[in-house]
């Protein structure tokens, strides 16, 4: 099973799984135009725009007239007002198997997000993939020996969460939607097979990296002061700031027992001293 990641950003999602499933299209045409021709199916898992852009979705379906779109309910009217005709949208109903012929069966899963959202399995050529993402729960979802993994993670764990707590927008978000890796992980060492293989689709560092721009050169500042090099992301800004905190906490007590052993060990000069 061979599979290529068009794109996995807040600029777009697109997977296409063995040339002819393509999984979301939330890229421009532009993107997906070596590919289109063979494409049989795409599936979408929810209505965000980063997962669905309707100007790639209108000129595929334009252009590959007897191109089928595999989605849940809530999302054929997004379709229909895209000019997509009621035949060549096909409905899937969670943890229903549909047989597309000997070469694909799919069967779709509920996803615990923001928003409606789908997960989905592809079984092709005796190979099992698997495809989640914008989700906060995975456990529930059981089957065994996947050959290919695709998951959405958006940091390490709780600890790196609290790490990005500043930037309220992210957390707000991802807190109640993206896995976690250490979530992720437990769940592939119970469901992978021998010879998984599986990727992490990450888009917080991208994100975070275009944030933190602006900060660079007080990063690079502050680690000439703290002898540390600081990576630009969430970690490493709020590794940072600490560091700061802490040098100016031992600056200012440096000071203080300075000031202390002047009193202890200088008597003030007199005013006939001082005019010598």
């Amino acid at each position: 099973m061979n599979y290529k990641i068009i794109n996995s950003s807040s600029n777009g999602i697109c997977v296409i799984v063995n040339d002819i499933v393509a999984i979301n299209i939330g890229v421009s045409f532009k993107k997906i135009q070596p590919f289109y021709q063979k494409l049989q199916l795409v599936f979408i898992s929810h209505c965000h725009n980063n997962y669905l852009n309707k100007d790639t979705i209108k000129k595929l379906a334009k252009l590959r007239p007897t191109l089928k779109f595999f989605v849940a309910e809530y999302l054929i009217d997004e379709l229909l007002t895209l000019g997509i005709s009621k035949n060549r949208i096909d409905v899937c109903i969670p943890n229903v198997e549909y047989d597309y012929g000997t070469f694909l069966k799919i069967k779709t899963f509920t996803l615990a997000p923001s928003v409606k959202n789908m997960g989905i399995k592809l079984f092709m050529n005796n190979k099992k993939f698997i495809y989640a993402t914008e989700t906060k729960k995975i456990e529930l979802i059981e089957d065994k020996d996947y050959d290919v993994c695709l998951i959405e993670t958006n940091y390490e764990n709780e600890e790196e969460l609290r790490y990005c707590a500043y930037i309220l927008e992210y957390e707000n978000r991802a807190k109640d939607t993206p896995l976690s890796k250490e979530q992720t992980i437990k769940w592939l060492l119970k469901n992978r097979g021998d010879n998984s293989i599986y990727e992490f689709k990450q888009q917080q560092e991208k994100i975070l990296e275009k944030k933190f721009e602006i900060l660079k050169p007080i990063l690079n500042k502050a680690g000439e002061i703290t002898k540390t090099e600081y990576e630009l992301t969430a970690y490493g800004l709020y590794s940072c700031i600490e560091e700061l905190i802490n040098a100016y906490e031992h600056k200012v007590e440096e000071l203080e027992l300075l000031e202390q052993d002047i009193m202890d060990n200088y008597r003030p000069l007199t005013k006939a001293e001082q005019y010598e």
